[in-house]
């Protein structure tokens, strides 16, 4: 059995979200033409499945590699690519094909990974909740977020990745895309990510505003900081848990200061986890700048 369970337990604190990702173990496949196809998602022509596996008998295994066009016979550098419906851009602005029925509000993306980059090339994830407008005709986005790494990984360990809400309510639709070699400084033969177990995290099916705490309710800064990050919460709040993060949400400090000391980290992007009495979160970006 899959260890999504643990992972969720993790969370504990807010509303397990019900809603799964559909073959978020990628251990169900299906043969299309010559490829093995992980069901629920589409494949570029260089990605494929592994038995190097976080848990279970499959992963999945996105790798920058040359392929040949049947058709012209041309060769090229191809990167790797895995998604659950089309995107052409990343979120807020992003219009996004596809995907599956995701009718709650999900927390977090998590799942786990190992990275082997070639010349700094970057495996990315891309996030996008939409919804349906019937008036414009088109999607708008609900949430969504896109991160990535180049730092080379050996052995899985955890990703945890929380979710930016744009818009409100509900969305009808999730998609998730999975790359490597399309970013930063290009595309470099024998990059690899794997990627396993991927799951959402905490959240409601009845919509953000039932366990998560307003933006307007938490204030942090000074953004960027230098020393001190401080946060405040208005009203009758009071402050439980405090939770820095990095881009790929490793928590790197847990605390229930509303001081956070944030001198001895590198300049950079970073999140901040703030959860409340009743167990209600919040999640904010802040940027560290000497």
């Amino acid at each position: 059995m899959k260890r999504i369970l643990t992972i969720i337990c993790m969370l504990a604190s807010i509303a397990a979200f019900s809603q799964a990702i559909p073959n978020g173990g990628f251990e169900n496949w299906s043969k299309a033409g010559p490829m093995m196809m992980p069901n629920g998602w589409a494949i570029g022509p260089t990605s494929m499945q592994t038995t190097d596996a976080h848990s279970g008998k499959y992963a999945l295994e996105v790798t920058v590699d040359t392929f040949t066009n049947p058709f012209t016979h041309a060769v090229d550098t191809v990167p790797g690519f895995a998604y659950t419906g089309a995107s052409t851009l990343a979120p807020p602005n992003g219009k996004f094909i596809g995907g599956f029925a995701c009718t709650g509000s999900p927390d977090s993306i998590t799942g786990w990974y190992k990275l082997t980059s070639v010349g700094n090339d970057t495996a990315m994830v891309n996030v996008a909740l939409t919804r349906w407008n019937s008036v414009t005709k088109s999607r708008d986005i609900i949430a969504g977020v896109t991160f990535g790494t180049n730092t080379n990984v050996s052995s899985y360990i955890r990703f945890s990745q929380p979710l930016f809400y744009y818009g409100t309510g509900n969305p009808d639709t999730a998609v998730i895309l999975f790359t490597i070699g399309t970013q930063g400084k290009g595309k470099h033969i024998g990059s690899k990510a794997w990627v396993d177990d991927v799951a959402w995290a905490g959240g409601t099916n009845t919509g953000v505003e039932n366990q998560s705490l307003s933006s307007s309710n938490v204030q942090i800064y000074p953004n960027p900081a230098t020393d001190k990050l401080n946060i405040h919460l208005t009203g009758n709040a009071k402050i439980k848990s405090v939770e820095l993060m990095n881009t790929i949400g490793q928590t790197i400090a847990n605390t229930n200061d509303a001081n956070l000391s944030v001198s001895s980290y590198p300049n950079g992007v970073y999140f901040v986890k703030v959860t409340d009495m009743t167990g209600k979160q919040s999640v904010s970006k802040f940027i560290k700048a000497n």
